[in-house]
């Protein structure tokens, strides 16, 4: 494990600046996801981690210990790429004992170690097998075992999952956390999947434009963003027009009490799923306009009965209700929060 120091890190291409001034701590032992849209600056962050890129300025510090001038191969860090980077010509061992090779390890030692992380991601009885008749999770395996290979203090994650299909993915979420929890490593892991980054991360950063625009835990970016764009990456979201009076956001339906927010609010934000169903009299009227019908939960588009104010719903189980419908609903105690846009 690591302390990893990230400070004012910027890097350019011709006029683009890719990261401007980026600074950033991740704790000892923690997963930390870096999010954000395609071209933010998320990867050219990981390739500097790794060594393969050099920064214009900046410093890396692991445990306090720069090490801006190692190479790769001693930066105790290891990387795990978008398309897993396996030699096709070599079997799942001789992928894993490629870097232990190189590093002059003894071949009593390379073999023990190969043993212990192929056994960690279940794939001792492949082990003499062509990378080329694995299926994708099984190849993705084999890239994280070569990564844990060389006992690395960070773990470089670069959207590793990409490749694989929604039911594989998930699988390997869990996967990916309980080997660093047994490994004890710190990973940095790149992704614009938000719901990677909740199920794994202990924390997380979004990133726009190279520049760390908020970090914390996945429930703080998702229940407290810092604007508005912050709050539609992270998940469905409802915006609701109005202005502040004290601790309540005042609306054409009714004034609502504040979890908190900016004093010079411009909107108040709440998520679909913190909506919900009432009796009479105990909420605000509203004719649903359209319902999706999503498995585990529906979506409700409605309409207020004063206002004409559009809101999402989120629902799991109970009675679907139809287009047309009027229902009664009222916000989750807590959870508005004004904020600027």
């Amino acid at each position: 494990m690591a302390k990893v120091t990230i400070d004012r890190i910027r890097k350019s291409y011709g006029k683009e600046n890719v990261l401007n001034d980026l600074s950033l701590e991740i704790a000892d032992g923690d997963i930390f996801f870096l999010l954000g849209a395609s071209g933010c600056g998320k990867s050219t962050l990981l390739r500097i981690l790794a060594g393969l890129l050099e920064p214009d300025a900046g410093h890396i510090s692991f445990d306090g210990e720069k090490i801006d001038d190692l190479p790769p191969e001693k930066r105790q860090s290891a990387m795990v790429f978008q398309n897993y980077a396996l030699w096709p010509h070599m079997t799942v061992r001789e992928n894993v004992a490629f870097a232990l090779r190189c590093a002059g390890k003894k071949r009593a030692e390379i073999d023990e170690r190969v043993r212990e992380v192929l056994s960690g991601v279940q794939l001792e009885s492949l082990a003499d097998r062509r990378i080329g008749a694995l299926s994708g999770g099984q190849q993705q395996r084999v890239a994280l075992a070569r990564a844990l290979a060389v006992k690395p203090k960070l773990l470089l994650l670069d959207e590793p999952l990409s490749n694989l299909d929604a039911r594989l993915r998930e699988t390997m979420r869990g996967e990916i956390r309980a080997i660093c929890r047994r490994e004890k490593l710190t990973a940095l892991y790149v992704t614009h999947d938000r719901q990677e980054a909740f199920s794994i991360g202990d924390k997380v950063a979004w990133m726009d434009h190279g520049v760390i625009l908020q970090e914390g835990t996945p429930t703080q970016l998702y229940y407290q963003p810092v604007n508005c764009a912050c709050a539609e990456f992270f998940g469905d979201v409802n915006f609701l027009a109005g202005r502040r009076t004290g601790q309540n956001w005042e609306t054409p339906f009714g004034a609502f009490a504040l979890a908190g927010g900016a004093p010079d609010a411009e909107v108040a934000m709440i998520r679909p799923e913190m909506i919900h169903l009432v009796d009479e009299n105990m909420g605000f009227a509203v004719r649903v306009v359209d319902v999706i019908f999503l498995g585990e939960n529906q979506l409700l588009r409605v309409e207020t009965e004063k206002g004409g104010v559009s809101l999402t719903i989120r629902r799991c189980g109970g009675v679907i209700p139809r287009v047309g419908d009027r229902l009664t609903v009222n916000f989750e105690a807590g959870q508005l929060l004004a904020m600027a846009k």
